[in-house]
């Protein structure tokens, strides 16, 4: 998932932006249970809560995505 995100970022013309702030990662009573990065181990489970921060040098966008077995759903507002 994690290279997937990262991909995306290089899609958008913006390919190391990635390297620049962290993306977030699971999340509940902490702000994050762990922070992706491109080693990170952690397996995402049904019904988990992600907090992601994509972001771009002078923009960032904070989400709370929860993801099922078929889809990720935004919960945050645009």
């Amino acid at each position: 998932m994690f290279d997937f995100l990262c991909r995306q970022y290089e899609t958008a013309g913006f390919k190391n932006e990635w390297q620049l702030h962290h993306q977030g990662g699971p999340t509940g009573y902490t702000t994050r249970d762990c922070i992706a990065t491109p080693n990170d181990s952690a397996k995402l489970v049904p019904s988990q809560a992600l907090a992601w921060n994509p972001s771009i040098t002078g923009t960032k966008s904070e989400d709370t995505i929860i993801i099922t077995d078929n889809e990720s759903i935004v919960v945050t507002a645009p």
